[in-house]
């Protein structure tokens, strides 16, 4: 799971399905790819990261909260 990418689209009170419309997929593709079970796409992960103006790496990558 993209706890970070689960994290800022709650903070901006946006659903799977609106994400899923950003990035030109299904909700259902979406929950998929968030849940770690698909991979984003390059060019999916660059439209997340001008959505949220933040570096790739802090949005995708799993952090240790240890």
């Amino acid at each position: 799971m993209y706890s970070n990418l689960t994290k800022l689209r709650k903070e901006q009170e946006m659903t799977q399905e609106q994400m899923g419309q950003l990035i030109g997929c299904s909700a259902s593709n979406y929950n998929r790819k968030e849940r770690g079970k698909m991979n984003f796409r390059i060019s999916e992960m660059e439209i997340i990261k001008k959505h949220f103006n933040k570096p790739l790496d802090e949005i995708f990558l799993k952090y240790d909260s240890n």
